[in-house]
């Protein structure tokens, strides 16, 4: 999802003046964002994202901002976004991830792997994508389902991990 759409949708009753004035724009800039006419500035990103706090603008954000390097919003036709259904996903997910994971043999120095054995380990990657996605996505759909601010959510989030010692 773009950016923009992104943006229409995570609007839900406020119009788009009245945005534009939180956003010190004027109400054609935040319309050309919508309909794609105009891709959202990179200074304005993160402002908007904070504006709205909404899972699916951080996500679309993101997506602009690092080119597709990113977890995605997990969409698409054979996603059920429900929070029981996203649970069951990010479950089998990560159980995945973990036995391809317990198959890799890192006590071995890079140099000395086999063309075999470093694709293993990119599969283990794709997996461990795959469960990092499912369960960002479950994230997602916990804030909009019980009215949570993802930005708090992850700022309170950030706070555990740094006194955890895990970043600094």
């Amino acid at each position: 999802m773009s950016m923009g759409q992104a943006i229409a949708e995570a609007r839900q009753g406020m119009t788009q003046a009245e945005l534009a004035e939180k956003l010190h724009l004027d109400r054609t800039s935040v319309g050309k964002y919508e309909t794609g006419k105009r891709r959202v500035p990179e200074h304005m990103r993160a402002t908007i994202a904070s504006t709205l706090d909404d899972p699916v603008v951080y996500f679309a954000a993101e997506e602009e901002a690092t080119g597709g390097v990113t977890i995605p919003y997990l969409n698409g036709e054979r996603i059920e976004r429900s929070l029981s259904a996203m649970k069951e996903l990010a479950r089998y997910e990560a159980l995945e991830a973990l036995e391809h994971l317990d198959r890799v043999r890192f006590h071995k120095p890079p140099e000395y792997w086999t063309e075999e054995e470093k694709a293993e380990v990119q599969q283990v990657m794709y997996e461990l994508l795959d469960a990092a996605a499912s369960i960002q996505n479950l994230v997602a759909v916990s804030c909009k389902d019980y009215g949570f601010s993802p930005k708090k959510i992850y700022k309170e989030w950030r706070n555990t991990v740094k006194k955890r010692g895990w970043m600094k």
